[in-house]
């Protein structure tokens, strides 16, 4: 009989290890086939990756009360009949974005930025039918062996690009960089884009790998802020980085993933040494403090008692886990219509249960 039970833990452990390692295996993959999909972007300092597909065929069911979630549903049928593309079969929403050097023109440069979209689509018939849809307004033009389809923001909205950030967009521009993949943004970063395609000033490794670190999240971003700032500076450790300055410090990573019953976030942000980090670390947990006191709803001071800080070597890390029920109610209750919109339309707002005025009181 000892012997059986002994068998039989020794069996349930060797499979709980093989499935682990098989788990780990299959989220590596995942990882390698989402760096190697995006290793063409162009050089990047901010990187924001969101993992389109499993939030809306995973998340949004979990969220969503029945109601929203069949009318998003039939939106995205509606989407699907017009464009062709079905957003359950998009892939990934990637935001890139790259900091530029001053210049006489423009003393603080706003940073290039690109929107890049890659799924189960035609990225070329997807590109031609905007074209159509212009109505003349976006405009073909060659770029090496590649196509541009370009347009002027004044074209789309006089007063955008009045105001100085649309007059660092006066000229968006519309490519395709694979068969499945479609691209847009400023020009010289479109333009930027293409030539990564063809092997040019492609994204850094590392770079790319800290924002795709976790193949599970549901959005993730990375980026190195004080790198990024001192660009647009024109300072000059950006050519000749100092591996014993602070060149690393504030480079942050952060995550959102899902479990089966919960939502998580993780963050992680480089301090440059453990004494900096454990400051940071009392610094961010005293503001924790006070934001909780200030906040009178049950469920947001419920969310800052999940909140766990920790450091780990030279890195301050953050962590909060939120129960599905509880992110659940705040999406209800964020859809919910105001006291005003429902008494408009007629439906009944929602309201406390059990208070009565002192004259109810009085007449029971």
């Amino acid at each position: 009989m000892k012997t059986d039970v002994r068998l039989l833990v020794i069996t349930l452990l060797a499979t709980l290890i093989m499935a682990f390692s098989a788990q780990a295996q299959v989220a590596a993959t995942v990882g390698q086939s989402q760096v190697g999909s995006l290793s063409t972007l162009p050089e990047s300092d901010l990187i924001l990756y969101v993992n389109t597909s499993r939030i809306i065929n995973e998340a949004m069911p979990r969220l969503l009360p029945e109601k929203e979630l069949k009318e998003f549903r039939e939106g995205m049928d509606q989407a699907k009949i017009f464009t062709g593309v079905d957003l359950r079969n998009v892939e990934m929403l990637v935001l890139a974005m790259r900091f530029n050097k001053p210049s006489a023109d423009q003393v603080f440069p706003i940073p290039d930025a690109m929107i890049l979209a890659r799924g189960d689509f035609d990225a070329k018939a997807l590109a031609g039918m905007a074209k159509m849809m212009s109505g003349g307004k976006l405009l073909e033009e060659k770029f090496g062996d590649h196509n541009l389809y370009l347009i002027k923001l004044s074209e789309i909205s006089k007063e955008a690009s009045s105001n100085p950030l649309g007059a660092a967009f006066a000229e968006i521009a519309m490519t395709t960089l694979d068969g499945n993949t479609i691209a847009v943004g400023n020009t010289s970063y479109i333009k930027a884009a293409l030539d990564a395609v063809d092997g040019r000033g492609r994204i850094k490794p590392e770079t790319l790998a800290s924002a795709v670190r976790d193949p599970s999240a549901l959005i993730s971003a990375s980026g190195s802020p004080l790198m990024a700032f001192a660009k647009s500076l024109g300072l000059k450790i950006i050519d000749n980085p100092d591996p014993n300055c602070m060149t690393k410090f504030g480079e942050y990573y952060l995550s959102l993933t899902m479990t089966s019953d919960s939502f998580k976030m993780n963050g992680a942000m480089n301090a440059d040494n453990p004494n900096t980090a454990a400051l940071m670390k009392r610094m961010l947990s005293g503001l924790i403090d006070e934001g909780k006191s200030a906040v009178t709803d049950k469920n947001a001071k419920s969310v800052f008692d999940q909140v766990k800080l920790f450091t780990e070597g030279d890195e301050l890390h953050a962590e909060v886990s939120v129960p599905q029920e509880m992110a659940a109610k705040l999406v209800r209750e964020m859809l919910a219509p105001s006291p005003a919109k429902a008494a408009a339309t007629g439906t009944k707002a929602t309201t406390k249960p059990g208070t009565r005025s002192r004259r109810s009181r009085r007449k029971t």
